[in-house]
Parts: C-alpha cells; sequence; structure tokens
C-alpha cells in the first residue's frame, strides 16, 4: 500500500511539475507572437491580476533609462513565466530598444534576441514572482511613441496576453545611431506561391500551408530543361537564422546531403553544402561548396529566400544522389541560431515530406502517422488499461472466490495472469512498433524515450522472473513477493510517467486534454488502492474474529467495486485512445 501510494503521490506531483512554464524561458520560435504554444489553450480574457508600471514616460535622451516592473495586483497570486518587449505599434512585430537587467535578478530572467540583441526579456526559472524590474533603453535617431508589452504566464494553463504600459514618449532622433536594427530594404515580390503543383513540388510547415500561402518556412523543388534541379528555400520567420533541406532516403534524420540558406548579417545571404552526421549535427566539413550553385537570394523585414540549382547527380562524402532515379524524402528546418561552423538547433521548427521522385510534379505529404498512433494506443492500453486491472486482482482479491476456478487456476489469479499478459503483449508491439518507425534512438530533448525502454525492460523480465517463483511455503517466497511486487509497481510508474511526458512530444500531436485524463486516472488510483485497503483490514479484523484461517469471501461491496474498477479504468483508457488517434 504505502509502495502504491508513494508511486501515485509522485506520478501526481511530477505530471504537474511538467506542464508548468518552460524552466528556460521563452524559446526564440515566439518572439513575433509572444504567444506560449500550449496544445492549443487560449489566453484569460478577464483582467490581467498582473500589471506593467514605469518609472517615467518620457525619454529625451539614450542615457535616460527607464525602470520597468512586472508586479501583481493581487498579493496572493505569483506569475511563473513571461516574455516582455517594447513596440510603436503592440499589434506590428518591430522592437524598439533593448533591455537590461539588474544583477540582483540576474538569475530569475535573461534577455535574448528577435530583432536587436537584449531587446527582449524572459524568465530563466519558474519559480514564483511577486514582481521583476528591468531598465528600458530607447534606442538613438528615434522619434515617436513605443508601449512595453507582455504575456504574463500564471501557471501552464492560465496567462494573459497583451498586458500593456502607459505609452513612452521618445526623443532621440539628434543622436546617431548606434543600435542594430533590422534592416528594412525595397519589399520583395513574393512569387513563391505562384506555381506551386503547376510548375513545381512545395512543401512547407505547417501542415496544408501551401494552399493557404501562410507558411512559416517552405521549400519547392523543380526540374529544368537541362536536366538540373532547382530548390528553393524561403523563410517567413523574422528571428531565422537559416532555413535548411536535407535529401534522405530514410524519413529520420541521419547521415545525408544538406543545403542551406544562411541569413549571415541584415543583407547578407549566403549558401552552403553541408553533411548532416549520424549524431543529428551538420557538418560543412569534407563537404565542397561547389556541388551547387546560388543563383539567386533575396530579404526584406519580411522573409528571405535562396533558389539553388543542383546537377542530377552529385556524390557528397563518398554517397551518391541521384535526383532523376531515386525517391527521396525532404527534410526542412529552419533555426534562429549559428554556430562558427555551421548552423545550430532548429529551434524554429522541422518537418519532414514522404518520399518521392523529385522530378515529378506533385503536392508533398506528411509521412504517416499509423505507427506514432499504434504506439500511444497500445502503451495506453497497457499502462493505464490492463495492468492497473491486473494489479488489483493480485493486491486485493487473493482471497475472494475461494471455490471458484478457471483452466484450474484460483480465479484471482487467473484475472491477474491475463491482464499482465495483455500488458506484455501491448507493451512489447508497441516498442517494436515505434523502433520500426524510428529506427535507431530518439535524440529529442524529452524523458520519454529513455522511461520507455526502462519500462519495457522490467514489463519484458516480470513473467520470467514468475517462472521461477518458488513454492508458496518456500523459505524465499517472501524475498521473491517483495521484488516481484517492486519491479511490477515500477513499471507501472515508470509507464504513466512515460505517457506524461509524451504529452509534449511534437510527432505524439497530443491535445492538451490528455494531461486531464492522466491526472483523473492518478487520484482515481490512489482513492481505489485507500477504499480496498481499508476495506481488506476491515474483512481480515471480521475473519480473524470467526476463526476463519484462509480463503474467506469478503463482501458484496468488493465484488461491485471490482465492475466500477473495471469500468472507469475503460472509460479512461477509451477516452486516451481516442485523443490520442485524434491527435490536436
Amino acid at each position: 500500500m504505502k509502495i502504491s501510494l508513494i508511486l501515485i503521490f509522485s506520478t501526481i506531483f511530477i505530471g504537474k511539475f511538467c506542464i508548468q512554464a518552460y524552466p528556460g524561458g521563452a524559446p526564440a520560435s515566439v518572439c513575433e507572437t509572444m504567444s506560449p504554444r500550449h496544445n492549443g489553450i487560449l489566453p484569460q480574457t478577464e483582467p490581467s491580476p498582473f500589471k506593467i508600471t514605469l518609472n517615467s514616460t518620457t525619454i529625451e535622451n539614450t542615457e535616460n533609462l527607464i525602470e520597468v516592473t512586472i508586479e501583481s495586483t493581487d498579493p496572493l497570486k505569483e506569475f511563473k513565466g513571461f516574455i516582455i518587449q517594447a513596440r510603436e505599434d503592440t499589434s506590428i512585430y518591430k522592437t524598439i530598444g533593448t533591455f537590461s537587467i539588474e544583477n540582483e535578478i540576474s538569475n530569475q530572467s535573461k534577455a535574448i534576441t528577435c530583432q536587436v540583441e537584449s531587446d527582449t526579456i524572459t524568465h530563466n526559472s519558474r519559480v514564483g514572482k511577486s514582481s521583476m524590474k528591468f531598465l528600458y533603453v530607447a534606442p538613438s535617431g528615434f522619434k515617436g511613441t513605443v508601449t512595453i508589452v507582455a504575456t504574463i504566464l500564471e501557471s501552464f494553463e492560465i496567462f494573459y496576453e497583451k498586458v500593456t504600459s502607459q505609452p513612452i514618449s521618445i526623443d532621440t532622433s539628434g543622436q546617431i545611431t548606434t543600435t542594430p536594427e533590422i534592416t528594412t530594404v525595397l519589399p520583395i515580390d513574393d512569387t513563391f506561391y505562384d506555381d506551386c503543383g503547376i510548375k513545381k513540388s512545395c512543401f512547407g510547415e505547417p501542415d496544408n500551408c501551401i494552399e493557404s500561402k501562410s507558411c512559416f518556412f517552405a521549400t519547392s523543388v523543380a526540374k529544368n530543361l537541362n536536366g538540373t534541379y532547382f530548390f528553393e528555400l524561403i523563410t517567413y520567420q523574422r528571428q531565422a537564422r537559416y532555413v535548411a533541406l536535407a535529401l534522405s532516403s530514410i524519413e529520420r534524420m541521419g547521415p545525408t546531403t544538406v543545403m542551406e540558406c544562411v541569413r549571415e548579417s541584415n543583407r547578407d545571404i549566403k549558401k552552403y553544402d553541408s553533411w548532416m552526421t549520424s549524431s543529428r549535427g551538420v557538418t560543412r566539413e569534407n563537404v565542397p561548396q561547389n556541388l551547387t550553385q546560388l543563383v539567386y537570394n533575396a530579404i526584406d523585414a519580411n522573409l528571405f529566400i535562396c533558389r539553388i540549382e543542383r546537377e542530377n547527380e552529385t556524390i557528397v562524402r563518398g554517397e551518391r544522389f541521384s535526383l532523376d532515379d531515386t525517391k527521396y524524402h525532404l527534410l526542412l528546418a529552419s533555426g534562429s541560431d549559428l554556430l562558427d561552423d555551421g548552423i545550430g538547433y532548429h529551434d524554429l521548427g522541422a518537418k519532414a515530406s514522404d518520399m518521392r521522385l523529385l522530378g515529378n510534379i506533385q503536392t508533398f505529404g506528411t509521412p504517416s502517422t499509423l505507427f506514432f498512433r499504434l504506439h500511444g494506443v497500445f502503451m495506453f492500453i497497457a499502462w493505464i488499461g490492463t495492468s492497473t486491472i491486473g494489479i488489483f486482482f493480485a493486491r486485493y482479491y487473493k482471497k475472494q472466490w475461494p471455490e471458484k476456478k478457471f483452466m484450474n487456476k484460483d480465479l484471482w489469479f487467473a484475472g491477474h495472469q491475463i491482464c499482465m499478459t495483455l500488458t506484455w503483449l501491448f507493451t512489447i508491439v508497441g516498442f517494436v512498433l515505434i523502433f520500426i518507425k524510428v529506427g535507431t534512438w530518439s535524440d529529442i530533448k524529452n524523458p520519454h524515450p529513455i522511461l520507455g525502454v526502462i519500462t519495457t525492460g522490467l514489463c519484458f523480465i516480470q513473467p520470467l522472473g514468475a517462472m521461477f517463483r518458488p513454492a508458496p511455503n518456500g523459505k524465499n517466497r517472501r524475498w521473491f513477493n517483495w521484488i516481484h511486487l517492486f519491479l511490477g509497481n515500477s513499471a507501472h510508474f515508470l509507464g504513466v510517467l512515460s505517457i506524461i511526458f509524451a504529452v509534449t512530444l511534437p510527432k505524439a500531436n497530443l491535445a492538451y486534454e490528455m494531461y486531464y485524463i492522466i491526472i483523473a486516472f492518478a487520484i482515481y488510483y490512489a482513492l481505489a488502492h485507500i477504499l480496498c485497503s481499508v476495506a481488506t483490514e476491515e474483512e481480515n479484523i471480521q475473519n480473524s474474529k470467526k476463526e476463519k484461517a484462509k480463503d474467506v469471501n469478503v463482501s458484496m461491496w468488493k465484488n461491485i467495486f471490482l465492475l466500477m474498477h473495471v469500468t472507469i479504468i475503460l472509460a479512461l483508457t477509451i477516452s486516451g485512445i481516442i485523443l490520442i488517434c485524434k491527435g490536436v
């Protein structure tokens, strides 16, 4: 009982911990919208309990700094996360000026670069805060009015957007501009979408963005009359420093050729050829830079684009790439970070297409998610469904139905064995399916893979250990019972915990409501253990008074509860399966 409750409440605690604000602050991908990507959760519509105050509303010199304070108007409320910028128009993504962080709060906040270095401040800790102070630095050579605007998170599911300060009147027009800003050149005549599906094949993020002409980043490919191929790489994300395209014969990222379109400065767009390594890094080492030719590039305030020409056949690091004869997945990625010798992590997004011949004009789709869905369904059935029922058979029903047998086994043992056999089968099949789909160890920054492997390992050895259990009166039977109990409960706990972490995986594409199902399951599971433990203890007291030694019938209440238990677990399992199959 104690072990079960420890595992249960740990699950609830860790589940709650997992759905709090990002501990490292808002990612660069939300610079423009300033909206947290919390699986479809909408911002609060009532007035914010947090406000932004200023110690001044006028700046006439860049040396005049304004103290900006985010604070709670309710002494009982704290905020865990935030992102704050200064804008001339709060509805238009153009930051004005920068921020400086005071030393005493530097461990709770940090400056990030969206358009200009240190033009945005975000949290650096999920610890609750009642107030935070920063210094706003106006840009030189500017005359106008700006407003401090913020998104403030009270918790994962409760946040307030467009919390604004009083307007700040700035006139530093007499000073020379020293702060670098995004250069605005003549707008590009954006014709990227015009010939998609007609003269070229297009693919972008998010889904269906080609049809709606609303991609964050995209690519196109078309075969020329001379036999070469044109690739276009374009991004509409202002914070993007690169968009890259890999051609791969396998769906996942791995050793293959990469074409990079890189914004090295506000006006400087370059093309690089590189190689994706087996460790998922991208390197330009030992990759000739004449594999492809940059035939066009352009940049303005809203996008940058590269048009790259590539021969039908190329050899990169000893690997032959034939675009006419071989089907390829397009692996498209965008990021805001450049390294000294290449591109950084694709923090702004990544997407893989299905596998096609690139010379045919077509609409690229995305790979099937069937194996992902089946993996999720099987694991959910195993660790929310069958294992939960099987545990209760062994824990609380050993003395139930003493005269009844099923295939020459006590009925409780038969029920336990059937449920745990199904758990074993669903887990092994689910593990095999995801391994076939992914093909290798995942590099995602999420505990789900390692938790899943440990859970599968514990699950696999449980029936093997049961084959060697000592006789009921054997001297080692007690040790076996404790080990079997510990390993079984550990597998169950880690299985549920792995499901919690899976909710945040992009490829899982799960709705936030999955958290509610898991939390409801954990609360019910704890209450069910408590009720059954109390009932069993009461039965033991009654039976001892009657001097019955063993195999006594328990009350009708336990039969009714078992039916209720199976019904509730079945309902929760079906609800989870529906969400897994449906996605967001």
